[in-house]
């Protein structure tokens, strides 16, 4: 069976070389993009993460989960050593 991602490996590597020849910062300055501190979605990322950001580290792993899923997100997985670690997924 042919494998469909091959081509990306290439692909990638003459971007990144590219990249480092142009003196860009990084992968969206190549798709006319400003830089490393004005990537693409910063002010999508600006304007939505002070309301996900939670400060209240101290719950308890239930409450963290109850919290989180309040907030709109899927609680994949949570883990680790007091229960605190997570991955979620909007929605």
């Amino acid at each position: 069976m042919k494998r469909c991602t091959k081509y990306y490996g290439p692909e990638h590597e003459d971007a990144y070389r590219r990249i480092e020849r142009e003196g860009k910062s990084g992968w969206d300055e190549l798709h006319g993009g400003a830089g490393f501190d004005d990537f693409s979605s910063r002010a999508f990322l600006e304007q939505v993460l002070p309301s996900y950001l939670l400060h209240r580290r101290h719950l308890k792993p239930e409450a963290l989960r109850a919290e989180l899923e309040r907030s709109g997100f899927r609680v994949l997985w949570q883990g680790g050593v007091l229960g605190g670690d997570v991955v979620c997924a909007l929605g």
